[in-house]
């Protein structure tokens, strides 16, 4: 995708009408515009990803209805300097199925710009990178957004990504606890491979025990010979006896 360096609404307006009806990606990163209500999204109806970074936005008043919408990437803007609100209670209309929310780097002090986001029922990753809102607001957090399951603090941009990665990403947890089952289960296997040497010293020493008791036949088998023997002398000694 190409660019002009130039980043004007005017060449915003020249790359969104270059867009397929049918487009899942649009990034408008570095155009600017302070809110939604002039950016023409309405037609892209089957959007996934709608990134719009460093452009100095303020609300989201005016984000048409994006039914398929997954991941929306606000990073690097003024959404919590907006003495109003930024709007996002907004977002549970036009946003339903939103899941991923990045917010780093807005100026957000106060988790109670967030309470709006707990009427987005699939939203279960949110980036608070740079902002004042940190894990010292953890329990705040959860108690404006309980759905939310992770609360990023990298301030990174994220990549969009298909629906089916995003779905993938939601069973990490699952497949976390698979690996570390098989990791335990790996580690018992260790102890019990042929390599070890926990393996090799029951091995010798039911060689040891095995000799042990083949001495112990050895001797027994002895011990019966001078038994054997002794009652053959004392036989011997008896006949004598007779004799005399």
């Amino acid at each position: 995708m190409f660019r002009s360096p130039i980043y004007t609404t005017i060449n915003m307006f020249a790359y969104l009408a270059d867009q397929p009806d049918d487009a899942k990606t649009i990034i408008l990163d570095e155009f600017p515009f302070s809110d939604f209500l002039d950016v023409p999204l309405l037609r892209f109806t089957n959007l996934r990803c709608l990134s719009a970074n460093f452009c100095g936005v303020k609300s989201v008043l005016g984000l048409p209805p994006l039914p398929h919408l997954t991941q929306l990437q606000l990073n690097d803007n003024q959404l919590g300097y907006n003495p109003d609100t930024p709007n996002f209670e907004l977002l549970a209309t036009a946003t339903p199925n939103l899941k991923r929310l990045t917010l780093a780097n807005n100026g957000i002090t106060s988790h109670d710009i967030l309470k709006p986001l707990k009427d987005l029922p699939a939203l279960y990753a949110v980036d608070l990178g740079y902002n004042s809102v940190n894990r010292t607001h953890y329990r705040q957090l959860i108690d404006a957004v309980p759905q939310v399951m992770h609360w990023d603090e990298d301030g990174g941009e994220t990549d969009c990504d298909s629906d089916e990665e995003m779905e993938g990403s939601d069973k990490g947890d699952g497949d976390e606890e698979d690996d570390d089952a098989s990791m335990a289960d790996s580690d018992r296997t260790w102890l019990l491979s042929d390599d070890d040497d926990v393996d090799v010293i029951p091995d010798s020493a039911s060689e040891s025990d095995m000799d042990e008791d083949d001495d112990d036949a050895i001797r027994d088998s002895a011990s019966e010979s001078d038994m054997d023997a002794s009652s053959h002398q004392d036989e011997d000694a008896d006949d004598v006896i007779m004799l005399n």
